[in-house]
């Protein structure tokens, strides 16, 4: 059984954010991973594989973008061997065809292959551009 390393589970993970693939993204995560957004009010935190499904879930259909890419990726590796940090931008546009070009800063942790945890710092300027 070949096991992803870090770099290719967030490679594999984004690719999967552009085709909003829940289930894709969520058979990333360990069972007991953890997705926590840290720039959202409240930070909130999602634990276990089927709470982050179940939130990609509602946040996807409730998103009112497309992605069509990533750009910009750059991977800084970290003393820990299984941590990443990577910053990169998804491109797309709104539903209403306005385009986007959010910029994030995600922090991986990998176990056995699978996500254990992510620190998700999304720039959420572009959410009041795209709602306007």
């Amino acid at each position: 059984m070949n096991i992803m390393t870090t770099t290719e589970l967030f490679e594999a993970w984004a690719q999967a954010c552009v085709k909003k693939d829940v289930d894709a993204i969520a058979d990333l995560y360990a069972e007991d991973g953890v997705h926590t957004f840290a720039f959202r009010q409240g930070a909130p935190s999602f634990h276990g594989r089927e709470k982050i499904r179940q939130m990609l879930a509602e946040g996807f259909g409730q998103a009112p973008v497309n992605f069509t890419g990533i750009a910009d990726l750059v991977v800084h590796r970290t003393e820990d061997p299984n941590t990443i940090v990577a910053e990169f931008a998804f491109e797309g546009q709104t539903h209403g065809g306005y385009p986007i070009r959010p910029t994030y800063i995600e922090i991986f942790t990998a176990r056995d292959g699978k996500i254990a945890a992510v620190r998700d710092y999304e720039n959420l300027a572009y959410r009041a551009q795209s709602e306007s």
